[in-house]
């Protein structure tokens, strides 16, 4: 399950999304109306429901805090995820998370999210038995939908008289972690006009962050 996208802060990720979006999130309603606040599956309530999350008006983030590094924030969807596209997104009640707060976070487990373990990251070059379980989930992946749905485009490119027309993809699981490391640091094109250098990934103090909020979300998948 979800959004945000493109991680942008690490700050503020369990609010936002992982990059892309879930699925019930992609009808030209939701687009135009501008709420994402899908249904929580185990208690058919939006955003989960009491004790869970409730759907609340974002916050934008301030233009001025991407200047003078980006100088198209007002054209690039990225720099704004996901204000760019809803002003209503689930905001999640601790240790809850996801796009409908039906996830734990990052190192709890459960039904409540109440349990917590240790993760050990082996070495697949060293570990036999490592290796083969990666091969064999890389397999898997390769095989089967991921929850999330990808963009063909860029959101300057859907809208069609002001209008929001969707164009999005299901992809594998695996596809949607290549497409969201493809998209987090893929040039913009806008206008015709390609504008080089604008990889939120990799040129910046995001690098680090976003590489390890990336990988927790792999290894959670």
């Amino acid at each position: 399950t979800l959004i945000f996208f493109a991680i942008l802060f690490v700050t503020n990720f369990p609010r936002r999304s992982q990059s892309q979006f879930p699925l019930q999130c992609t009808t030209s309603e939701a687009l135009n109306d501008r709420v994402c606040c899908p249904v929580e599956l185990s208690t058919g309530l939006e955003c989960g429901g009491p004790g869970r999350g409730s759907c609340e008006l974002l916050e934008p983030y301030p233009h001025e805090d991407y200047q003078p590094h980006f100088e198209f924030i007002e054209d690039d969807e990225r720099a704004q995820w996901p204000t760019a596209f809803f002003d209503k997104t689930c905001r999640c009640s601790w240790p809850f998370w996801g796009p409908s707060c039906d996830q734990c976070v990052f190192g709890y487990y459960g039904e409540s999210c109440t349990e917590s373990k240790m993760i050990i990251r082996r070495n697949i070059l060293k570990d036999d038995e490592a290796r083969n379980k990666m091969i064999l989930y890389s397999t898997w992946a390769k095989g089967n939908d991921s929850e999330m749905v990808v963009m063909n485009t860029f959101l300057q490119n859907m809208k069609v008289n002001g209008t929001i027309v969707p164009e999005f993809s299901r992809v594998s699981v695996y596809d949607f972690f290549v497409w969201v490391h493809h998209y987090a640091c893929m040039f913009a094109t806008l206008d015709d006009f390609i504008f080089v250098n604008q990889d939120f990934a990799h040129f910046g103090p995001a690098f680090m962050p976003w590489h390890r909020t990336f990988l927790m979300l792999y290894e959670r998948a």
